[in-house]
């Protein structure tokens, strides 16, 4: 498969445009928070935690910024080491407790946004059982181990400044990966968040061939819905469901970042 070279394209069309629970011992609401305070102001809001376990269990409720990656993964970070994070405008109480079995506790969590805040913050909260690990016992002289585990749930915390959203968005590269006897070629688009805001994204790939005609569409990140966070570039996969003929090709990617306009880039390609 020979490739040309990337071309960037500024499209002028018209847009178009829940609490999950897990299978925890604990039940943890809500689970994402959507503040809009404005620059200088506070809020307050709480997050309620069920203890489902049969014993008295006790949790620690903490607060972490994070980085996303290129993929889409995110790695959690000291409040702090994010630029965009908010967990040190985040006041809460209590962070540590013990609940019986089915009591309740509800956790008062207050953000004090600062007035140079403008655009989109993010972090998030962690609801945690407080669970240790036993001392080894010696048996018959082997040592063995008992593990407890605690586990945790998260909240998401988006903070969103009103009226200092810039929403920019710009396709910075395409890759395509030639297909092999077992799987068809997928198309990588690098897609970079140049605003200020979280960009709740939409986005598909066309093919088409050497006269222009649409072949196939393929949707970006398997449902072609995504977000791209501040500050972030993702790498966004489109994989092909059946291969191509031989031929000339020409690959355009689309995406809807919520802007005034839709950006899109192409690519030439040729099968063999």
């Amino acid at each position: 498969m020979r490739k040309s070279g990337f071309v960037l394209i500024l499209l002028l069309l018209a847009l178009v445009c829940g609490d999950v629970w897990g299978a925890f011992n604990f039940f943890v609401q809500p689970s994402v928070f959507e503040f809009r305070v404005q620059a200088g102001k506070s809020q307050t809001a709480h997050i309620r935690i069920i203890n489902k376990e049969k014993t008295d269990t006790k949790f620690k409720v903490y607060l972490k910024d994070f980085i996303r990656g290129k993929d889409g993964s995110e790695r959690e970070v000291d409040p702090g080491e994010c630029e965009r994070g908010c967990a040190k405008w985040v006041r809460m109480s209590p962070t540590k407790f013990v609940l019986k079995p089915n009591e309740a506790k509800t956790v008062r969590l207050t953000i004090d946004v600062p007035e140079t805040a403008r655009g989109a913050y993010f972090c998030k909260v962690y609801v945690e059982e407080d669970a240790k690990q036993k001392k080894p016992k010696e048996i018959k002289g082997k040592t063995t181990f008992t593990l407890l585990v605690g586990f945790r749930q998260e909240i998401r915390i988006h903070e969103y400044v009103p009226g200092t959203a810039i929403k920019k968005g710009k396709i910075t590269d395409m890759t395509i990966t030639d297909a092999t006897e077992k799987t068809p070629f997928n198309v990588t688009v690098n897609f970079e968040n140049t605003g200020n805001d979280i960009l709740r994204c939409s986005g598909r790939v066309e093919i088409r061939d050497e006269d222009g005609e649409n072949v196939t569409n393929l949707l970006l990140e398997k449902t072609g819905s995504f977000s791209v966070y501040t500050g972030n570039t993702r790498f966004l996969k489109a994989v092909a469901s059946d291969k191509l003929p031989p031929g000339n090709y020409i690959a355009l990617a689309i995406i809807d970042y919520g802007g005034e306009d839709l950006v899109a880039g192409e690519m030439e390609f040729e099968v063999k």
